[in-house]
Formats: C-alpha cells, structure tokens, sequence
C-alpha cells in the first residue's frame, strides 16, 4: 500500500476534504485521513489511478419508508429507513443511530442496499411514537429524519 498525500488550497478549510478516486461510474471516496505534520489529507491506495481532493459538504438523504410520518399501525409495526450518501458514504452502523420514543433502537445496516431496518424487541403500547434517525456521513455531514407515526388499541 502507498500513501497519497495531497495538499488542501492554502488558507482552505480541510473539514470535508477526502481523497477520491475516478472510477469509470464516476469520483468514489478513498478516504480522509489528516497529516497535521504535513498539511495533508492522506489515503492508502493500492493501485495506479486519478486523485483528487474533493469537498464533501453535502449531508445524507434519510427516507423513513416505514411507518411514514403521520401514519397509523399495529403495534409491530416495520420499521425501515432508506439512506445514501452521494459523496464520502456511510460505510459503516457507527455513522446511524435510532431513537424510537427517546431509546435507543437497535437495527440491521446493509450499506449495498442503502436500507437500514428497525429491530422491536416488543409491542408498542397504543398511542403516538416518535421515530428519530441520526446520520452522519464519512466527512462528517449530519442528517437527522423524523416519524411521528400513531399505534392503533387491538
């Protein structure tokens, strides 16, 4: 592996600075690691190829696809969020939180799909609930969605 380093524009603000490479779909994130010694931001590659020194400004796009806001369900009800980042990603579930009613929610993250998945470990009592989704991109970009959505009495 090398390590390509390249210089930001002086006086540049390096928050959102990555390394990409152009593939033939187009730029893709390498990486965006900081050289405060050197004044660089730094990727390790493994091949030949174009970088370049892109800025990531733009935040995720969050879709809550279920239950959507102002919905009525059950009291199981699916819970799946569509997310995708067009610049540096969301490569991993560290970068995703769910809240449902202010707690913590654990959930499934296939990032080839762009489809993270709400997992209930029990029924929702009747009434309304409030869905939050905290995204954060690789540079550091935030999006936080949310769902009101109301559990119909079985």
């Amino acid at each position: 592996m090398v390590q390509v380093h390249l210089k930001p524009p002086r006086g540049s603000d390096p928050s959102g600075l990555g390394i990409y490479e152009l593939t033939d779909k187009g730029w893709a994130f390498v990486w965006n690691d900081v050289d405060s010694v050197r004044n660089t931001i730094w990727a390790g590659v493994r091949h030949f190829s174009v970088y370049a020194l892109l800025k990531d400004d733009i935040p995720p796009s969050v879709d809550i696809k279920a239950p959507p806001d102002g919905s009525v369900t059950h009291s199981k009800p699916v819970i799946r969020v569509a997310l995708l980042d067009s610049m540096s990603g969301i490569p991993m579930e560290k970068m995703i939180s769910f809240k449902l009613d202010q707690e913590n929610l654990i959930f499934e993250y296939d990032p080839e799909e762009n489809l993270a998945t709400g997992l209930l470990r029990r029924s929702l009592s009747p009434g309304t609930h409030r869905l939050e989704v905290h995204v954060h991109d690789t540079s550091g970009n935030k999006t936080v969605a949310t769902s009101r959505f109301v559990v119909q009495s079985e």
